[in-house]
């Protein structure tokens, strides 16, 4: 194998960020490459599952419970006002290859001012953190 070779197959993720297609227009893609499908589910699945409880889980898709928290202070001004937010998360896992997986993320999200929810668009930076939490778990494993 040639050093250029060895190099790219050493090579744990390329990473690929765009937003979605037509109907997707809130969901961002991650292109993880060098890892079987396999090894980006599990690490997805696992990375997941640590930071947010699943609610359903197979054939390449994971769903979370919606979850309810305090905003933070240095978010995003979509949640200025805010007495609570709610995000509920949907990952897809797919395989384009043998050596090329796909992410796609939504984070569907609410924020609550004086008891009253209304939807919120969370931005994109927001997925952007969470694809990248996803791709850091992929390396790893």
């Amino acid at each position: 194998m040639s050093r250029i070779g060895r190099i790219l197959a050493g090579v744990a993720a390329a990473v690929v960020l765009s937003p979605g297609g037509p109907g997707a227009a809130d969901d961002l893609r991650l292109l993880v490459s060098g890892r079987p499908y396999e090894t980006v589910w599990a690490s997805t699945m696992e990375a997941m599952a640590a930071r947010y409880p699943v609610a359903l889980a197979g054939q390449g898709i994971i769903v979370t419970e919606r979850v309810e928290r305090a905003p933070r202070p240095l978010e995003a001004p979509w949640e200025a006002g805010m007495d609570r937010v709610a995000e509920k998360v949907t990952v897809w896992v797919e395989s384009f290859g043998d050596r090329l997986t796909q992410l796609r993320v939504r984070i569907d999200a609410e924020g609550s001012r004086s008891g009253v929810w209304t939807p919120l668009a969370v931005g994109e930076t927001a997925a952007r953190d969470l694809l990248a939490y996803l791709r850091d778990a992929s390396a790893t494993r």
